[in-house]
């Protein structure tokens, strides 16, 4: 048995994520090594960034959903890590 292995996305990511039945920008804070699976940040109230990059504003009041990997997509530019095989 393996235990999930979580990693925090520094700076967090921008994803496209199935929620509610629709497509919505998320950002993303870990990514599951293993399965492949996201902590997205929950709902997205304001995906205002600071100079760094950092969501600011209302998205710091949130919940996390994990999704599977078929319920999320990455966008141009802020690709995920990606264990080395």
């Amino acid at each position: 048995m393996s235990l999930m292995s979580w990693i925090a996305l520094d700076p967090p990511v921008r994803v496209r994520a199935f929620i509610a039945d629709q497509w919505h920008e998320a950002v993303a804070d870990e990514y599951e090594t293993e399965t492949h699976e996201l902590r997205v940040r929950w709902p997205p109230f304001s995906l205002a960034e600071d100079e760094t990059g950092r969501p600011t504003g209302l998205s710091d009041f949130h919940e996390h959903i994990v999704l599977e990997p078929s319920r999320y997509q990455e966008l141009p530019g802020a690709p995920l890590p990606r264990p080395a095989s």
